[in-house]
């Protein structure tokens, strides 16, 4: 096997280059020696103890096929990636071959509230992960918890309502997309056979559906979504919405049916604030889908803090932590969370937000107007299916009924999308106004001083905020994200061209150069991440608000899962068929879709590299380069020439097409992956500053644009002069502001540090 195809399937580094749905299937439970002494202690005790902590049974882990597995004649270079061995090893080997992930914490997580064996009749059931590495990547976890009956002596006598007791064993699907209702799904399809089959079979039904989704591949963003066939349904993987932007799979309504519009507002603010957030539920899974929803919610910023939405019954000691955080517990645990200080309770089966320390603390208010029409806007969606399908016929099919409940699950996530990035838009519009982009500088006083006083405590907390902070990194560093298309699309057109230029008819220091690339995006045809992320305006009569249409997004339906994917020929087979139906779909696209063209050269570069066909798949990243620069994998290609030899490197600079590959078009994606730099706030010094400091200053405070200018200023206020020279006194008197030119005036002076009194 080739390293170029071991960067897509096989133990890269965690976090960087995987574009498979499954990247780790782990069996979490208790072996035969503790599940019989377990049984024991239940038939003398009439219970099981509380002590016992499950462990990790097999490890099912890409790649499943060896290159020693490889056909007879294939070249080593074309075994396909993502399949090597299946972990036959015993567990504590399986996590050897892990890298860079620690399987420690996982069985405790697979059973927050402990293993027990059943004797009641529970049913089987489904709870969400998200597990985070120390360099703060994110991994997501699907978790069965399928109960299996034990084989046990037929003279026993019956404990509980069950003549056999059953022993839960925990699968748990893990990616580093968040496809939680699709991984949901695949599971879903083998729980009836994984009931009433024996252990050995049972461990062959998980390796072989774990080596079947690894050779899934998962959509980039566009607008184009995948689809399998798994048993009775098909599967579909949404594609994100940017390059930065996860995978939506959950249904973000969810938070507005358990809270009112106030709370959920609320609950946003304390995030916005970075409060130290502790979610509690009675269902397991709520606290995921909760707490990932309103991660959502603060699109496009991100939070970096720590993120633990299911936290074990063994884990709980986390919440001392002196730091911000979103958390989540049973709610079994609220009297040791409300003894802790400075957290903010959300309960969810109740739907109230509690500060446990001070229950006459509420959090900040924002702006009347803004909450307001966020208030309206939720109140107008149509959040229950039985109203909106009240006039539709019924589905007479599974297939039928999937397809429409899919696709109003996406509706509504384009709505509630709409509605918080209206929020958070509308919260931080005016920032942009106080930014010096040559300077790198926010002007955070004056910004705080245009604020209405009651949103200002608001304003002063979120200010000092890491979510803050990377907003004003991104719109410094002319980023193309949800807000700036959001902003670009709400924003009326009349006033642009002069709402670019400074009041001396100069280009302002604080105009952003992105301007050009977003309209770049927004005149190509909409895509899903442009459709979700553009916002009706408020007032239906301004007509100065650009709105597009939502597009559907189109499906591209992968081969048929081999049913031997262990075998390197079916999955050899299903790689070459693949290729054959994106370049069937690439030849069917029409010269103006170049977004859909994007994605179809991205996957199909992909699965190439997966194939083992580093050339191929190079020439479809170069012909992607030219279409969308944002879907270029630059990380991937590198390390993909990296791991060439010299004799591949020099065909493949004598191959004709990928010369620039080599030179201008990595060369021009390194200088566009510069680092980003951090941001500065405004403030006015408290000594005397030299020419130099005082010119830099005023330039970074937007007072003048030139030096020239700043020069003259310097020399007027150190001779104490009271009249300006004749040019700069015409220019501000020719604007008509005198009180502009009076308060520049006194802020120069006291920049200078020369106010006499």
């Amino acid at each position: 096997m080739s390293e170029a195809s071991e960067l897509v399937g096989g133990d890269g580094k965690p976090q960087r280059h995987s574009h498979r749905l499954l990247d780790l299937c782990v069996v979490a439970g208790l072996g035969p020696t503790r599940l019989e002494m377990l049984l024991k202690d239940l038939q003398q005790n009439g219970d099981d103890a509380d002590t016992v902590s499950p462990e990790v049974l097999s490890v099912h882990a890409p790649p499943f096929i060896s290159p020693q597995s490889a056909r007879a004649g294939a070249e080593e270079s074309s075994a396909p990636p993502g399949f090597c061995r299946s972990n036959a090893q015993p567990p504590s080997e399986a996590m050897a071959t892990r890298k860079g992930v620690d399987l420690c914490g996982i069985p405790e997580l697979c059973f927050p509230d402990g293993f027990h064996l059943d004797t009641e009749g529970k049913p089987d059931s489904f709870h969400f992960l998200v597990l985070t590495d120390i360099h703060g990547n994110r991994e997501q976890g699907v978790v069965l918890r399928v109960y299996r009956e034990l084989q046990v002596p037929q003279d026993t006598e019956p404990v509980g309502a069950y003549p056999r007791p059953r022993a839960p064993v925990a699968i748990c699907l893990i990616s580093k997309f968040p496809y939680y209702s699709a991984l949901k799904d695949c599971l879903s399809c083998v729980l009836p056979e994984l009931r009433a089959c024996g252990q050995q079979e049972f461990e062959r039904k998980v390796r072989v559906l774990a080596a079947q989704l690894t050779l899934v591949p998962c959509p980039p963003p566009g607008s184009l979504q995948l689809c399998f066939e798994l048993g009775p349904i098909i599967v579909v993987l949404p594609p994100p919405e940017d390059v930065d932007t996860p995978p939506i799979d959950i249904s973000l309504h969810l938070p507005l049916l358990c809270f009112s519009p106030s709370t959920v507002l609320q609950i946003v603010t304390c995030l916005l604030t970075e409060r130290r957030l502790v979610f509690v539920s009675r269902d397991w899974p709520l606290l995921t889908l909760m707490t990932e929803c309103f991660v959502y919610y603060l699109r496009p910023l991100p939070w970096r803090h720590p993120y633990i939405p299911v936290l074990a019954s063994s884990m709980l000691d986390m919440l001392m932590a002196p730091t911000v955080f979103l958390m989540g517990c049973h709610s079994r645990h609220i009297r040791t969370v409300i003894e802790l200080e400075e957290l903010v309770l959300v309960d969810i089966d109740t739907g109230t937000v509690v500060f446990p320390q001070n229950p006459e603390f509420h959090a900040p208010p924002l702006p009347t107007a803004i909450t307001e029409e966020f208030i309206t806007s939720v109140r107008r969606l149509r959040l229950h299916p039985e109203l909106a399908s009240a006039s539709l016929p019924i589905c007479t099919g599974l297939a039928a009924v999937r397809q429409r409940d899919l696709h109003r699950r996406q509706q509504i996530n384009s709505h509630v999308q709409r509605i918080f990035l209206q929020l958070i838009g509308s919260l931080l519009r005016d920032v942009t106004k106080y930014l010096n982009l040559k300077h790198r500088v926010f002007i955070k006083k004056d910004f705080l001083d245009s604020r209405e006083p009651a949103s200002q405590p608001f304003y002063i907390s979120h200010l000092r905020t890491d979510l803050f902070h990377c907003f004003l990194k991104a719109r410094l560093n002319d980023r193309v994200d949800a807000f700036s298309r959001w902003e670009m699309a709400t924003r009326p057109q009349t006033p642009r061209l002069n709402a670019e230029l400074s009041p001396t008819g100069h280009s302002s220091p604080f105009t952003s150069d992105a301007a050009r690339t977003i309209d770049d995006h927004m005149s190509q045809e909409p895509s899903l991440a442009t459709s979700l992320t553009s916002h009706p305006p408020a007032d239906p009569g301004n007509t100065g608000v650009r709105v597009r249409p939502t597009v559907v997004p189109r499906c591209l339906y992968l081969p048929p899962l081999p049913s031997a994917p262990l075998d390197d020929l079916s999955v050899s087979l299903f790689y070459t068929k693949l290729v054959v139906d994106i370049t069937r779909e690439l030849e069917g696209v029409g010269g103006d879709d170049g977004g859909v063209r994007a994605v179809c050269l991205y996957l199909r570069g992909v699965v190439r590299l997966c194939q083992g066909q580093p050339v191929p798949a190079l020439l479809d990243f170069q012909s992607l380069e030219k279409i969308d620069m944002d879907f270029f994998p630059l990380e991937l290609v590198r390390q993909t020439l990296e791991s060439m030899s010299t004799e591949q490197l020099r065909a493949l600079q004598e191959t004709e097409g990928l010369k620039g590959l080599l030179h201008g078009v990595l060369e021009k994606h390194w200088d566009r992956a510069r680092p980003e730099h951090s941001v500065r706030d405004l403030e006015l010094p408290v000594w005397p500053l030299d020419r130099q400091q005082f010119t830099a200053l005023a330039q970074a405070a937007g007072l003048v644009s030139t030096t020239i200018t700043a020069d003259c200023l310097f020399d007027i206020l150190a001779a104490g002069e009271s009249q300006p020279p004749s040019p700069l006194h015409t220019e501000w008197s020719s604007k008509d502001q005198p009180s502009l030119q009076l308060a520049k005036e006194r802020q120069l002076v006291k920049i200078a540090g020369l106010e006499r009194s």
